[in-house]
């Protein structure tokens, strides 16, 4: 089958994710990574598509006086929380979307052939 991952395909969180998020000596507890987030194949090595690294920190909650957990999203940025695949979709365009339906699982679209 053709896999639907397209550059500009956006990836992100298909429902809600919770995850207990330790860094070195830092335990933040149980996290949860609301429906919708964003993510990313990038790794530290570069894309690997085995993994599905949270990429928007938008929803970390600010601290009572609202400055934000600078200390927390630090460690998400650099240490990064994996999305199992179950929670992962994407967002694909009209353009996308009719390549797979014209494939229809392995068959090469005429478009795409010698």
């Amino acid at each position: 089958m053709v896999k639907p991952i397209v550059n500009n395909t956006k990836m992100k969180t298909s429902k809600e994710y919770k995850v207990h998020f330790k860094a070195a000596n830092t335990d933040y507890g149980i996290l949860t990574i609301p429906k919708g987030t964003l993510l990313t194949h990038q790794t530290a090595s570069g894309p690997d598509e085995n993994y599905h690294f949270v990429d928007d920190f938008s929803w970390v909650e600010r601290n009572e006086d609202g400055s934000k957990q600078y200390g927390l999203l630090h460690d998400l940025e650099y240490r990064g929380i994996d999305v199992p695949k179950e929670y992962v979709t994407y967002d694909m365009q009209d353009w996308q979307l009719k390549i797979i339906e014209m494939t229809k699982g392995d068959e090469v679209p005429p478009l795409f052939k010698n």
